[in-house]
C-alpha cells in the first residue's frame, strides 16, 4: 500500500539511537524483515547505522542505502569505515547534518570522510540546526541547499519532518526545499 501511495524507498530503523539507555534500542533481526519487504515490493532499503557492528550487519544483509544520523555525522572513524565497507557495492549513503555542526564546510568534510573511504555515493541531508525556533523542533535549514550544491558533487535531499518536527509544517518546509533546489 505504501508503494502504491508513491513511496520509492523503504526506510526502516533496525537500530534506534536514543538518549536514554533504558529506551528501546532496536533489534539485529529486524534487517531480515526489511530485506524481505524489499524483495516483496522491489523497493530498496535504507537503514541507519551507529557503529561498525551494525554497519557490517546492514552491508552483509544487502541494504541498498545506509543512513548516518545526525548523532554520528561527526564520527569520522565510522564515516571512513562506511566508505570502505560500501565502496564495492554501490551503496548510497544518506548523511544527515548534525544540528550541532558549525560551518557548512564541517558538513562537507564529513561527507569527504566517506568518499576518502572509497564511496562517492553520498546524499547530503540538511535536517535542522540549533537554536530551534519556537514551535519548531529545530531551526529549518533548507536554505543551505544551493550552497551545498555549489560547493559539492553530492545531491542534496532535505528532511522537512526533522527540521520542523510537526506534521502541520512539513508541506511548506518541503516546498521551500524544492524552491531552494533540493534533489
Amino acid at each position: 500500500a505504501v508503494k502504491e501511495a508513491g513511496a520509492h524507498v523503504i526506510r526502516g530503523g533496525v537500530w534506534k539511537p536514543r538518549t536514554s539507555p533504558h529506551s528501546y534500542q532496536g533489534n539485529n533481526k529486524a534487517i531480515e524483515i526489511l530485506m524481505e519487504a524489499s524483495r516483496r515490493t522491489g523497493m530498496p532499503v535504507n537503514t541507519e547505522v551507529m557503529d561498525e557492528d551494525q554497519l557490517k550487519i546492514a552491508v552483509d544483509a544487502g541494504a541498498h542505502m545506509i543512513q548516518v544520523g545526525a548523532r554520528n555525522a561527526l564520527n569520522y572513524s565510522l564515516l571512513k569505515k562506511i566508505g570502505e565497507m560500501t565502496r564495492s557495492k554501490g551503496t548510497i549513503i544518506l548523511l544527515k547534518r548534525s544540528m550541532h555542526m558549525g560551518p557548512m564546510d564541517e558538513f562537507i568534510c564529513a561527507a569527504e570522510y566517506i568518499v576518502s573511504g572509497g564511496n562517492p555515493n553520498v546524499l547530503l541531508c540538511p535536517r535542522g540546526t540549533l537554536p530551534a525556533i519556537d514551535g519548531y523542533r529545530n531551526h529549518p535549514d533548507e536554505s543551505i541547499t544551493p550552497l551545498l550544491k555549489q560547493k559539492t558533487w553530492a545531491p542534496v535531499v532535505v528532511d522537512p519532518s526533522h527540521s520542523v518536527g510537526r506534521a502541520l509544517y512539513v508541506p511548506q518546509t518541503a516546498l521551500a526545499a524544492i524552491a531552494y533546489g533540493a534533489d
